[in-house]
């Protein structure tokens, strides 16, 4: 899977490497983690960006939800900006950009500050544009020249939909080599959309034969939002002859190994608690940096490091942000 909107979570992500790195070095010393920090990659992918735009008292710009809950990973990225960089940060809500966001000569201000990075926290699905106002300021931010993480473009890639049409015979052929191509769709979960007709119901005859094989997603991002078992046969049957059905893929079901491991959770009185040992899940992403200019040439495109979260097996849902997942690291035996 591809995930196109803006990283988040690198901060922590970093922070809890290191915190496992000295667990490793008392010990089992000279063992250490196979990959490097994930947040100082990113940043410098951040700072070329800036440079691009060439605007030395421009500001990266965090566009947070009302009630975001995230500033301890975003502290991280605020704090290496600055230190290395020298870069400011700000802060602000989109209904906050709404009110005080200006555009002059295709350049965006804010609070008398000139954006050259609109760094995306927020308004990552449709739900969040409630007004015909929160579409407008959309358009005006993807007609400055302010870079944004991601634009509407990679946005719109980021969809299920596009990752399904990517499986289509010849269609990944257009950018890359056959061989090339058979390896990278070797990585793909089977996917399936469901349009109304014999396509669609043939489809849905899998989930029908194979309950625990698939799962039913929708274009949304944030955890929480799969149909899975029984849940899912019971939305493909109130879907059935709908034009509805066309908003869901069919995606198989991914199961990664067991392993036995526990969790550190806190509570709203602060202790922590160390749970007993039980069967986790993890997933592994990797954050890569691309920065290209306006005539295609890559400044930078690479891989900047891991972001590894860890559920309990029992759970199908495994978002961070949902309460469920934890933030964890990798160790190669």
């Amino acid at each position: 899977e591809a995930n196109l909107m803006s990283a988040a979570l690198p901060g922590v992500a970093t922070h809890v490497m290191d915190m496992h790195n000295q667990r490793m070095g008392l010990e089992q010393p000279g063992k250490r983690q196979p990959y490097h920090r994930t947040l100082p990659p990113m940043i410098a992918g951040v700072y070329e960006a800036w440079k691009l735009y060439n605007r030395p008292e421009s500001v990266f710009l965090f566009l947070v939800a009302p009630d975001d809950f995230n500033w301890f990973d975003q502290q991280h990225i605020i704090d290496e900006l600055w230190e290395k960089y020298g870069i400011v940060s700000l802060k602000m809500t989109y209904d906050e950009l709404m009110e005080e966001g200006v555009v002059r000569e295709n350049r965006y201000y804010v609070r008398g500050k000139e954006v050259a990075i609109f760094y995306f926290r927020s308004m990552w699905n449709d739900e969040h544009y409630k007004t015909e106002a929160h579409w407008e300021t959309r358009l005006r931010m993807e007609r400055s020249l302010a870079i944004k993480v991601p634009n509407i473009r990679h946005q719109c890639l980021n969809l299920k939909y596009f990752q399904q049409a990517f499986l289509s015979p010849g269609v990944m052929e257009r950018y890359l080599s056959v061989d090339e191509a058979s390896l990278v769709r070797g990585t793909f979960a089977e996917l399936h959309d469901l349009p109304l007709g014999p396509q669609g119901d043939e489809a849905v005859q899998l989930a029908f034969a194979d309950p625990t094989g698939w799962v039913l997603k929708p274009s949304r991002e944030g955890g929480g939002n799969n149909i899975w078992e029984g849940e899912m046969l019971k939305k493909l049957r109130e879907l059935e002859g709908k034009k509805e059905r066309e908003v869901y893929l069919l995606m198989q079901w991914l199961k990664p190994p067991h392993v036995p491991n526990r969790f550190i959770k806190n509570h709203p009185n602060g202790a922590a608690e160390i749970t007993d040992i039980v069967d986790t899940t993890t997933e592994l992403g990797l954050c890569c940096v691309y920065v290209a200019d306006s005539r295609g040439q890559v400044i930078r495109n690479t891989v900047a490091g891991p972001l590894l979260r860890t559920k309990p097996a029992e759970c199908n849902e495994g978002g961070v942000a949902i309460g469920i997942g934890v933030m964890d690291s990798i160790v190669f035996e």
